[in-house]
């Protein structure tokens, strides 16, 4: 192609330009608290609307690289895990306080991504899986009597949390009660071929860990 002189005079414009040096911007079109002040505003919308006060912490959330495949699931299993924590985790400001507790709850949602797995972690400082309230549950709606209910072990029982249509809420409401948001976690991390990890303290917390493969 004929090199004309407006394009020489360009050339040269270009060449005399310094780069060295500066920033490079970030020109995705998330910044990188976004994430976090996403799951923060959801959070506390559901704590007014249950009358309770808390704060989300995150960790490493802004540095972790999600695989694009990932990305949409990952942000539906932090939502159900959050409104979990926010309905069934932590207490009413009262009942914290009554326990010795601060009146705002913890919860602390963390990523992080090896060769192999990225891991979801969510922990919150509430009143922790009650077993035998999850036991009483059971028989009061009929799916078990009270021998069966009795032979349970503790594993047994977490694993009906996560059954479709069960929920330990009194009375369902927008928040809660149905018995989707645990089952929709239980479809997704079995979907992609995940584990999932529950620990519980009664009265001091509970921590969900959920393993998927990145790969």
């Amino acid at each position: 192609m004929k090199t004309t002189a407006n394009n020489r005079v360009a050339d040269d414009a270009l060449n005399g330009i310094n780069v060295e040096g500066g920033n490079e911007i970030d020109l995705s079109d998330e910044s990188d608290n976004e994430h976090l002040a996403y799951y923060q505003d959801f959070a506390k919308d559901i704590a007014v609307r249950q009358g309770k006060k808390i704060q989300l912490n995150g960790h490493n959330l802004a540095h972790v690289n999600i695989p694009a495949r990932l990305k949409q699931p990952i942000k539906e299993i932090s939502i159900q895990l959050l409104r979990n924590a926010v309905v069934h985790g932590i207490e009413s400001p009262e009942a914290r306080q009554s326990a010795g507790k601060s009146v705002v709850g913890n919860i602390d949602l963390e990523m992080q991504r090896d060769d192999q797995n990225l891991i979801i972690a969510l922990q919150d400082d509430g009143q922790g899986i009650d077993y035998e309230g999850i036991r009483h549950k059971l028989i009061a709606d009929g799916r078990f009597d009270q021998a069966e209910a009795s032979q349970m072990t503790h594993s047994n029982l977490l694993k009906t949390l996560f059954a479709s249509g069960f929920s330990t809420k009194e009375h369902a409401d927008e928040d809660g009660g149905r018995g989707v948001g645990l089952d929709v976690i239980k479809a997704l991390v079995k979907e992609h071929n995940g584990k999932l990890n529950v620990n519980t303290e009664l009265g001091k917390m509970t921590r969900f860990v959920i393993t998927l493969p990145a790969a």
